[in-house]
């Protein structure tokens, strides 16, 4: 049932009360001013209480609005402050909108009248923008973390890699790119350390992961280069074998070069009987082919004739007979199926000398040992004695 406004009711009761006049039932004429006024006055009382009630539910909603608001704010300021515009900034769009809408609603709101205004649409949103910043708070410091681990468990791993491919391959005679490639990991790994220390892991994981790549070019190509040179290693092993073994029987001294090891080794009676380091030329990891290409054969020889001091550029000076039988046939070949050059040579000359330990390859396909070391090996051989030169006895 619909309540009646008090000015009614007063109204009402003003033409009850009031009494008749004359026995002809002549109403007067006007109301009182009095009841006038208790009827204005009741009306604007009434007027009045309902925009007060109106007024204090809008404040209420506007406080509650305004602190949902507010809560929102925070988690996507907590998220910023944990740059989730990079590590979830998917989410940390949506969330930004969505309190963009809040606010925009609110602001219509706010431009209508105050029986038409309704604030619970703007509430609802407020609720959902506040719950999905929060989701957002959550989903940043996930994937920081996530990426934190990952950032770690990758500097070990590409700790432990770099190292290995130095220590497999970092002797090898790699080309310029890929030895560019190789220091490039290096660096990307250690701007990607520098990164995590900063605590920067979304950058840190780019730089980690350029420096896997190129790690892994390093390997792949460096392994390719290693796998098709050793592919003699079973003559390389015979060749060898055969050398200590003449030296066993004939009790003499022989010499065996091992290109990968970097080791020139002195067999007296078939046992080891001296080790000494060595140095070749700057594309040692090939069999020579011809004159000038900076290789080191592998092949078996003798000596042929020995420098003194003053007779060798370098000190001391084994001269070996490069090239032998199975060298020129090689070369011969070689030349015949279009893959050397026409005016190319085979080369000749080649020693075992002093002036090494530079710790570098820069001979001209030689082998050079520390003078040091080239006086005690040249007192122990003759011209004859055996020198075998081989990549590699164990493939590495």
């Amino acid at each position: 049932m619909t309540a009646v406004p008090g000015y009614i009711l007063m109204l009402k009761h003003d033409y009850a009360d009031k009494p008749r006049h004359g026995m002809t039932g002549r109403r007067t004429g006007a109301l009182p001013c009095i009841t006038v006024v208790r009827i204005v006055a009741a009306a604007v009382l009434t007027v009045t209480a309902i925009l007060a009630v109106r007024i204090v539910s809008l404040q209420r909603r506007a406080a509650l609005l305004q602190e949902k608001v507010v809560r929102c704010r925070q988690y996507i300021d907590s998220a910023r402050g944990l740059d989730a515009s990079r590590y979830a900034p998917e989410t940390f769009e949506a969330a930004q909108q969505g309190l963009a809408a809040v606010m925009e609603r609110w602001t219509a709101e706010n431009d209508r009248g105050l029986f038409t205004r309704d604030l619970a649409v703007a509430a609802a949103c407020a609720d959902s923008c506040g719950d999905a910043a929060q989701r957002l708070v959550r989903q940043t410091i996930h994937a920081r973390d996530s990426l934190q681990a990952c950032c770690a468990a990758q500097l070990a791993s590409l700790d432990h890699e770099i190292t290995e491919i130095r220590a497999r391959y970092g002797a090898l005679p790699m080309s310029r790119s890929v030895r560019t490639r190789l220091v490039q990991s290096e660096l990307l790994l250690s701007e990607g350390r520098a990164l995590v220390g900063r605590h920067d892991y979304k950058a840190a994981a780019e730089k980690l992961s350029g420096a896997r790549s190129k790690a892994g070019q390093v390997r792949e190509v460096s392994a390719q280069l290693l796998e098709n040179y050793v592919t003699a290693l079973p003559q390389w092993r015979q060749w060898v074998a055969q050398t200590i073994g003449w030296s066993r029987k004939n009790s003499r001294a022989a010499i065996v070069v091992v290109k990968m090891e970097r080791a020139c080794r002195l067999y007296v009676d078939g046992a080891l009987s001296a080790e000494y380091r060595v140095e070749f030329g700057p594309n040692w990891l090939a069999h020579k082919r011809y004159q000038g290409d900076k290789a080191t054969p592998e092949g078996q020889y003798r000596i042929c004739a020995k420098k003194g001091p003053g007779q060798s550029k370098y000190h001391r000076a084994l001269v070996f007979d490069y090239p032998n039988e199975e060298d020129r046939r090689a070369f011969a070949a070689a030349k015949k199926r279009g893959e050397l050059p026409a005016s190319a040579g085979i080369g000749s000359l080649l020693e075992i000398h002093g002036g090494g330990g530079k710790y570098a390859d820069w001979t001209d396909g030689c082998v050079a040992l520390r003078n040091e070391d080239m006086d005690a090996l040249f007192g122990r051989v003759a011209v004859g004695t055996p020198v075998t030169i081989v990549g590699s006895l164990d493939g590495k």
